[in-house]
């Protein structure tokens, strides 16, 4: 490869799907940073070090926050299994707003 990647190179290079690549550009993403460091040959650590943090935090967060989902949605499936096929879904009823 040359000197600079695209965003393609990039994600075949992270081992992702280039729609990985581009949902995190349209995001907000440092990609287009990286793309650019990668550019220069005198690219220091400590300049992108920064960016491979803040990317594993918010990582991170999303993480906790689809666990969350997850929890919520096991309970809801071990519901749906506690009750009579055939009945009316309280899942659904629980989700609705209540009218008072």
């Amino acid at each position: 490869m040359g000197s600079t990647y695209t965003i393609g190179q990039l994600a075949k290079a992270a081992g992702i799907p280039t729609s990985t690549l581009r949902y995190y550009e349209r995001a907000g993403s440092d990609v287009r940073t990286f793309l650019a460091l990668r550019a220069s040959d005198m690219t220091l650590c400590k300049d992108v070090q920064p960016l491979i943090a803040k990317r594993v935090q918010d990582v991170s967060a999303r993480i906790q926050e689809m666990q969350q989902v997850l929890t919520v949605l096991q309970a809801f499936l071990a519901q749906c299994h506690a009750q009579a096929q055939d009945d009316t879904c309280h899942v659904l009823a629980a989700l609705a707003p209540s009218v008072s």
